[in-house]
């Protein structure tokens, strides 16, 4: 009884694959990457690992890679018609973005405020000098006070925040 399979090419080596794609190990090794080829390992005759590639898996990469690229050709009177109809075209840009930019504006939600502030934040929202607002801040430390500000930092280093609520006041 005789065989009617076909005879199996040998797997391909990474140098006769590069040779017949006509590129580079590194360029073969980025078709694999990107999935437009797939590499399989055998043990060679070191020994070692080494990648091998399908023929037939190849030939159907050298022959995506032979299509050239189409590219578009404008035809003069296209090109014309097109310088002439920039202006109008840029117009309805301008009002598409501006009214883009509305919408994107009403759908964000309104910045809250901060309710603890720095020292020098407290001192632009109270226009108050930064001098007073800490003798403040010193002075209602006292349980019988609302603090008008809290220290955050150490007491190496004195880090303020204050209340915007009770700058308010």
């Amino acid at each position: 009884m005789t065989s009617t399979a076909p005879a199996l090419k040998p797997a391909l080596t990474r140098a006769e694959a590069c040779e017949q794609l006509g590129c580079s190990p590194r360029t073969l090794n980025r078709y694999v990457a990107d999935g437009r080829i797939v590499s399989y390992y055998m043990r060679g005759p070191s020994g070692q690992q080494e990648a091998r590639f399908r023929p037939h898996e190849v030939a159907a990469l050298k022959a995506e890679l032979a299509v050239p690229a189409i590219r578009a050709v404008t035809p003069p009177a296209a090109q014309a018609l097109a310088v002439a109809a920039a202006p109008a075209i840029r117009e309805i840009g301008d009002s598409v973005g501006a009214a883009l930019a509305k919408i994107a504006d009403a759908m964000r939600p309104a910045a809250t405020a901060k309710p603890w502030l720095t020292l020098d934040e407290a001192a632009a929202y109270s226009g108050l000098p930064k001098a007073f607002l800490l003798r403040v801040a010193v002075a209602r430390q006292r349980p019988e006070h609302v603090p008008i500000a809290v220290n955050v930092g150490s007491e190496a280093r004195v880090s303020w925040r204050f209340n915007r609520e009770e700058l308010g006041r």
